[in-house]
């Protein structure tokens, strides 16, 4: 796997000067080099390659979404679907990961590690291990994605509309964007209705994206400024995340091979998880929304 671009600025660090062009291509490094450092685990699939590569396409698919502008439309475009769906394929090992991290309190419990439970993990890694062999091999899609950003000149250059967005100083460009996303975030924090389904995943997605162009421009800021605002962002990202865990989970329980008291002890677990979430959510988002903006 090569690197794609030196780092902006003679002795190789971004600064305040630097310009987003330049903060883009040290992204595409730090992508290539994300993907690199798990090649030698890929081969297992286990949970953390499959969460490791998920989270790096996720942040590139967003990265590509934010600074369009000075992308080529086709090209970008065409990447961005080709990374949607290579992290789609492991989207149902993941969802099984994610089953097993929510059954390990109880199964960590003396006093409810008992056959139910017991039955429910055993059966959920029948499952993954079945879905693991059908999938294709993590190292190939690992290796698809490393030939594009090594090799392709429009994450190196701007396209020629795109040129003026391109060589616009980061600091100017990422506040007013830091700005516009907090927001609407915001407004959706104050207004969500944890039922709603549509508005739950667009939230969720909102989060992500302002999550990843804070630490893609976090160098920029002070430090505990960001991580004092970047804690109340991630908060708030772990009970959507935990909420749509849980009711994922449940979703899988239902389809897996199990006795009636396994399903039924599984399910009575997760239904507390996703009432847990709907009783902390409302100070997470309220210390959210209370939260000063460290880019001003």
């Amino acid at each position: 796997m090569a690197r794609t671009a030196k780092k902006g600025g003679d002795d190789g660090r971004l600064r305040r000067k630097s310009t987003v062009g330049e903060a883009f291509r040290q992204f595409v490094v730090n992508s290539n080099d994300s993907l690199l450092r798990m090649e030698l685990g890929a081969a297992r699939m286990d949970e953390p390659a499959i969460h490791h590569f998920r989270t790096t396409v996720r942040r590139l698919r967003s990265v590509l979404t934010t600074f369009k502008p000075m992308l080529p439309p086709g090209p970008r475009k065409e990447f961005a679907d080709r990374l949607k769906h290579a992290a789609q394929r492991y989207a149902g090992l993941r969802e099984l990961d994610v089953l097993l991290e929510a059954l390990k309190k109880p199964l960590s419990q003396e006093e409810t590690r008992n056959a139910a439970f017991l039955a429910v993990e055993e059966a959920v890694r029948g499952a993954r291990l079945a879905q693991q062999n059908r999938r294709p091999a993590l190292p190939e899609d690992i290796a698809a994605i490393d030939r594009i950003l090594a090799s392709a000149d429009w994450l190196r250059e701007p396209a020629p509309e795109g040129d003026k967005v391109w060589n616009r100083r980061l600091d100017s460009y990422a506040s007013k964007l830091l700005e516009k996303q907090r927001r609407r975030l915001r407004k959706e924090a104050m207004l969500l209705d944890l039922g709603d389904a549509t508005a739950f995943h667009k939230f969720r997605i909102d989060t992500k994206k302002h999550r990843y162009l804070i630490e893609f421009a976090s160098f920029l800021y002070k430090k505990k400024k960001v991580r004092a605002y970047l804690d109340r962002l991630i908060e708030i990202q772990d009970i959507l995340g935990d909420m749509h865990d849980a009711e994922t989970a449940r979703t899988l329980v239902a389809g897996l091979d199990l006795s009636d008291e396994a399903r039924a002890a599984a399910t009575g677990w997760l239904d507390h998880r996703v009432a847990e979430c709907r009783v902390r959510y409302p100070a997470g988002a309220k210390a959210f929304r209370g939260m000063k903006p460290f880019w001003d």
